[in-house]
C-alpha cells in the first residue's frame, strides 16, 4: 500500500484531530460534480451563476438530487483510499457516494467573526467503546479565508473523550462540555470583547488540562480534503467572500468484527 500520509501526518491527526490532504480527489471528476451542481441550481432553483442576487433562493431537495448523480460515487481515487486505510486499517467500507453538500452563499456581515454554534455529531461513548471512523470534508470549490469554510476546534476531540471517560458528559451532553472551562464557555457564548474574539480563540493557542485547543478555519482548493476525527468539534462560518462555498461532508466507519 502506498504511504500517502507521513508518520508526522498521522501523529498530527491523532494530536490535533485532523490532517489536510491536497488533491485527495480526482480534480477532473470533482470539477464535473461542481458543474453538475450549478446546472441543478440553475435549472431547478433559478440560480444564475453570474448574478449573485439569485444565489440565496431556497434549495429544498438539493442534497437528494445530488446524491443520485453517479459522479458523486466515483470522485474517490487511490490517494484518498490509501490515506483512509492508513488511518483506519483495511476494514472500512467504500461509500456509495462521497457526502452531503455543504454550501454557503456570500453574506455581508459587518465583520467576519467566530460563531457560537459549536457541536459534534458522533456519539463519544461509541468511540470510547471501540468504534473507529473519520469525518471527511471535501472541497468542491476554492474556499478562501473567511469564505464560509467549516471551522473546527483543534485538539477538542481529546478533551471530549477525557470528559466522557470521567462521566462528566454522561447526562449533560453538549451543554456540559461547553461549561467545563472558561475558554469553552467563551467559545459557545462569547464572554469576551467581540472585536477580540478571533485573536483570542483562533490566533492564540489555549491549553485546557494540558491539551492545546484552537479554532481552525478549513480552506483549500478543489479536490482537497481534510480528514478529521469523528468527534471533531465544528461550526458553520460566515462567507464574507464574493463567491459561493461548496464542500462535501462524509463519515467513514471501520467495520467492526
Amino acid at each position: 500500500m502506498n504511504q500517502i500520509l507521513s508518520q508526522e501526518d498521522i501523529e498530527r491527526f491523532h494530536l490535533n484531530g485532523y490532517v489536510r490532504l491536497e488533491s485527495a480527489f480526482d480534480r477532473t471528476l470533482t470539477h464535473r460534480v461542481m458543474t453538475y451542481i450549478w446546472e441543478i441550481l440553475e435549472q431547478r432553483y433559478g440560480f444564475d451563476r453570474e448574478d449573485p442576487s439569485t444565489w440565496n433562493r431556497p434549495t429544498k431537495g438539493l442534497i437528494k438530487t445530488l446524491q443520485a448523480n453517479r459522479d458523486l460515487w466515483n470522485i474517490g481515487d487511490q490517494k484518498i483510499t490509501y490515506a483512509i486505510t492508513q488511518l483506519l486499517g483495511p476494514s472500512w467500507k467504500s461509500p456509495t457516494h462521497w457526502g452531503t453538500l455543504l454550501h454557503t452563499m456570500p453574506e455581508s456581515p459587518d465583520m467576519w467573526n467566530i460563531p457560537t454554534g459549536w457541536h459534534w455529531d458522533s456519539d463519544p461513548l461509541e468511540i470510547i467503546n471501540g468504534k473507529e471512523g473519520l469525518f471527511i470534508f471535501i472541497f468542491l470549490s476554492h474556499v478562501l479565508p473567511q469564505g464560509g469554510g467549516t471551522l473546527i476546534l483543534e485538539g477538542a476531540h481529546k478533551l471530549l473523550l477525557r470528559y466522557h471517560r470521567r462521566g462528566v458528559e454522561a447526562k449533560g451532553g453538549h451543554n456540559t462540555f461547553f461549561k467545563a472551562h472558561p475558554w469553552l464557555v467563551d467559545l459557545r457564548n462569547n464572554t469576551g470583547p467581540m472585536n477580540e474574539r478571533v485573536a483570542r480563540l483562533m490566533k492564540q493557542n489555549a491549553e485546557i488540562e494540558n491539551i492545546k485547543v484552537r479554532v481552525v478555519e478549513l480552506t483549500g482548493e478543489l479536490g482537497d480534503a481534510v480528514l478529521c476525527h469523528p468527534l471533531i468539534v465544528h461550526a458553520r462560518s460566515q462567507n464574507a467572500s464574493k463567491v459561493p462555498r461548496f464542500m462535501l461532508a462524509k463519515r467513514i466507519w471501520r467495520e467492526q468484527a
